[in-house]
């Protein structure tokens, strides 16, 4: 009997299995919109001497509702001035300021499981030793692509906490020339916040502390206060407890420590460039 003829050429290989499709993400749904704001992020910012760390603890003692509350002191032992008119835990921040810092000693705080935060003073995180200018130094515009990226992850892990957060702000008067009948005069365009922009236009509410610490109702950015909020602030008399917890009450109920998002909770940094 004859051998079958070899075929002319071999039967192609078989094909791989083809690997199953990712999941589509979900699509966008809608529902009826609900307020469900469960913290705030407050800035103050005043001159020096304007109140800026009473201020900030006597409105935290509201806004905690009994609640722990945690300080972070960049001034040296300043925060400590007041300890025996509020309770809280306080621990210090020197320097290098790097934005990375700043991270690390929140994720410090965070361990406490706080109510409220309080960062005494945020200014130094942008003009203070080794904080964003100090790190740009020479490097032109492009010097500005690593901090600005350190800040960026600051901004986002206080917009992930479960807890209020306070920060305080020094201000510095904007000047300017100006040709008033005939002859040019410095007018002043009132104090703006030292901090870098970014992290100012995260915070949910910004006010500029006057004389005595009362709050000074805003006219123009980058102060701030949205409407709902601004019947529950005093512009007749310093911020309070009161105002703290009815701030506080007007937060929707829900924030937990056990529902924390990974970017809220960052470990601590130690690299060289911090």
């Amino acid at each position: 009997m004859a051998e079958p003829i070899p075929p002319r050429f071999p039967a192609a290989p078989a094909a791989p299995a083809k690997p199953a499709a990712p999941a589509r993400p979900a699509g966008t749904t809608f529902s009826r919109a609900k307020r469900s704001i469960k913290s705030l992020l407050i800035g103050l910012g005043a001159d020096l001497g304007g109140g800026k760390t009473y201020s900030a603890l006597a409105l935290a003692s509201g806004l905690a509702r009994g609640g722990p509350i945690a300080m972070i002191d960049t001034e040296n032992g300043r925060g400590l001035m007041y300890a025996d008119r509020f309770v809280y835990e306080h621990g210090t921040l020197a320097a290098p300021f790097s934005p990375h810092r700043y991270r690390a000693a929140i994720h410090e705080a965070t361990k406490l499981r706080p109510a409220v935060i309080v960062v005494d003073n945020a200014t130094f995180e942008h003009t203070g030793t080794g904080g964003m200018l100090d790190m740009v130094g020479d490097g032109g515009f492009g010097g500005w692509k690593a901090p600005k990226a350190m800040n960026h992850d600051l901004c986002t892990q206080l917009q992930a906490l479960p807890c209020h957060v306070i920060l305080t702000f020094r201000v510095k008067e904007k000047l300017r020339p100006e040709k008033v009948a005939n002859k040019w005069e410095v007018v002043s365009d009132g104090y703006l916040p030292q901090g870098d922009t970014d992290l100012l236009g995260t915070m949910t509410v910004l006010l500029e502390l006057g004389d005595g610490g009362v709050p000074i109702a805003p006219k123009k950015r980058p102060w701030k206060l949205p409407a709902g909020l601004d019947s529950l602030v005093p512009f007749d008399r310093p911020l309070d407890a009161e105002t703290g917890l009815a701030l506080a009450n007007w937060c929707e109920d829900g924030a937990s420590w056990d529902a924390v998002s990974p970017g809220a909770n960052p470990a601590p940094i130690t690299t060289t460039e911090d």
